[in-house]
């Protein structure tokens, strides 16, 4: 299975996980998403909301 990429470089806390969640959201139980992002904030807040 190949993960979704997401491509959120560029943007500030708190819009990558904010996003993240919101595309999470829409996608199959199961799915594998990778994300990139260059707020590195988002390494810390990302984990913690999944």
């Amino acid at each position: 299975m190949s993960a979704i990429l997401y491509d959120l470089r560029g943007l500030k806390c708190p819009l990558p996980v904010l996003k993240t969640r919101r595309k999470m959201s829409s996608l199959p139980s199961g799915s594998l998403i990778r994300v990139e992002t260059t707020d590195p904030l988002a390494g810390i807040d990302i984990p913690h909301f999944c």
